[in-house]
């Protein structure tokens, strides 16, 4: 597995919901199962890719939404973002006029 797998299902234990909670449990168990039974191979790890994507994909969701809720993140958007640039374009077309 890929590492940025292994952490977004790190980090889906932040989603606290009944449904995955229940994917964590299957997750942890089809790894025990394979450990057990099969000797740690993994040529049925396939069987179990989809329980660990959606717990992936819901874990690096879930840790973005918490960074920009606590405002590690400060996201103003694309329209704030063209203003700055056009009043930055607006301020260094007067400066070339008043020097030249």
């Amino acid at each position: 597995m890929d590492s940025n797998i292994i952490i977004g299902v790190m980090l889906s234990f932040l989603e606290r919901t009944f449904l995955f909670r229940v994917l964590r449990m299957t997750f942890f168990g089809l790894l025990i199962f394979l450990l057990f039974f099969e000797g740690g191979r993994s040529r049925y790890m396939i069987q179990f890719l989809p329980v660990i994507y959606i717990l992936a994909v819901v874990g690096w969701w879930r840790a973005g939404q918490f960074l920009y809720t606590n405002q590690f993140i400060q996201f103003s958007g694309s329209k704030t973002l063209w203003q700055r640039i056009n009043k930055k374009v607006k301020l260094e077309k007067k400066e070339a006029d008043n020097q030249g």
